[in-house]
């Protein structure tokens, strides 16, 4: 059952017993109910919502929960990229950036990996939703149908936050002489603004359903967020696996390992608001579909999927990385300095990276095991939330979903 095709004031037509509601995701005439001997039935056909669409029961295919992913993901990757290049490396660009080999330096090679794989996750992303929609031209009546909602402020958002992450590819990617760093920045200013929109929007999308009481919960957009902040670092650190290793690199993902600890210690302070609030809540659904999430059948993907790959894992891994860190870094101070240059410090905006620094450490194994890991839980935290509270009877589901069925 589409429980997008049921707004506050359903627009019907009669079709013999049947009625229609215009679904405002799919925006097609798909949802067909009709009342049976004094208990609703449901029918819904099936591949009508576009490929995949509708599949064992669901509303959002896998289509939609891959647009969750794949776009918050993207956006919480442009997001890591721009911060890093405003408070950190300040690279230059056009002309300047020949008199330094920009291109040559490890980290600013991340930073441009990072800028591509960010922008292809949300052009997919963006994809998965057309496909989702079925025909392309729906997008376009969503975009210029003359109403603004938050369905339509999340279109244009995704639009424009892939508009500036192409143009914060194209400069590092590309040798534009005319291009200024300061014209780079505005844009990377406001990329980072629009990617925290899109980022949030996937958690605002659900709560639009109507129909399932489990996405209305006020926690769930500040777990989207964050979890797609930490998946987002996770493939800027996987980055640093396809450039040359050097301490600038080392330092980068530390850095990233220290923030992403962070961000998994709020994300797991969100899960248990999530958990806590669904489980007191007085409304029937609410509480059914808190139920599959904890010991039914979604159990496996959050606790296994979730909790324990997507965040336990990775921030035992980080929080071991960070101790050796400190350790390495208390012992060298009891020894006597040696004889080589110290690299220049990591705030500078210079490049930490030497001309003989080849054999620095990279990325160690624990934080690459740690980035995988948080991908893994990032997927199945957006299945386990979105299959859970679909699963309850339909009786248990939103007022506004009776109100329909009732007309």
């Amino acid at each position: 059952m589409c429980g997008a095709a049921l707004p506050k004031r359903p627009l019907v037509r009669p079709m013999g017993r049947k009625a229609m509601t215009p679904c405002h995701i799919h925006l097609r005439w798909d949802v067909a109910y009709w009342p049976s001997s004094g208990d609703r039935a449901l029918a819904v056909r099936r591949g009508s919502f576009g490929e995949g669409a509708v599949r064992g029961g669901r509303m959002l295919g896998e289509l939609s929960v891959l647009y969750l992913f794949l776009g918050g993901t993207g956006a919480g990757c442009l997001a890591v990229c721009s911060l890093a290049d405003l408070l950190w490396l300040r690279e230059p660009f056009g002309r300047a950036s020949c008199e330094d080999g920009a291109a040559s330096v490890p980290e600013r090679r991340v930073l441009a990996l990072g800028f591509l794989s960010g922008t292809a996750l949300v052009v997919f992303g963006a994809l998965c939703l057309l496909l989702d929609l079925g025909k392309g031209d729906r997008a376009l009546e969503m975009l210029f149908s003359g109403t603004f909602n938050l369905m339509t402020a999340g279109v244009y958002g995704l639009g424009l936050t892939a508009v500036l992450a192409l143009a914060a590819t194209a400069v590092r990617w590309l040798y534009v002489p005319a291009v200024c760093a300061r014209a780079v920045r505005l844009v990377e200013g406001a990329l980072v603004l629009a990617a925290l929109f899109v980022m949030a929007y996937t958690g605002f999308l659900l709560q639009t359903l109507g129909g399932f009481a489990l996405w209305k919960s006020p926690f769930l957009p500040a777990l989207f967020v964050l979890s797609s902040a930490s998946c987002g670092m996770a493939v800027v650190s996987l980055a640093c696996l396809f450039v040359r290793r050097s301490e600038g690199v080392r330092r980068l993902g530390a850095v990233l390992a220290v923030a992403d600890a962070a961000a998994l210690v709020s994300e797991a302070v969100a899960a248990a608001a999530f958990l806590l609030w669904a489980a007191g809540s007085s409304h029937g659904a609410t509480v059914a579909a808190c139920d599959n999430l904890v010991v039914g059948e979604q159990s496996l993907l959050w606790w296994g999927g979730f909790a324990v790959c997507g965040m336990a894992a990775p921030l035992a891994l980080e929080g071991a990385g960070i101790v050796g860190r400190l350790r390495a870094a208390r012992r060298r101070r009891t020894t006597p300095a040696s004889s080589s240059p110290a690299p220049l410090p990591f705030a500078t905006g210079r490049t930490a990276t030497a001309r003989g620094s080849e054999d620095a450490a990279g990325l160690p194994p624990e934080l690459v095991a740690a980035a995988v890991l948080v991908l893994v839980g990032g997927v199945c935290l957006r299945f386990a939330v979105t299959g859970a509270a679909e699963q309850p009877s339909l009786e248990l589901q939103d007022a506004t979903l009776s109100q329909g069925l009732s007309l």
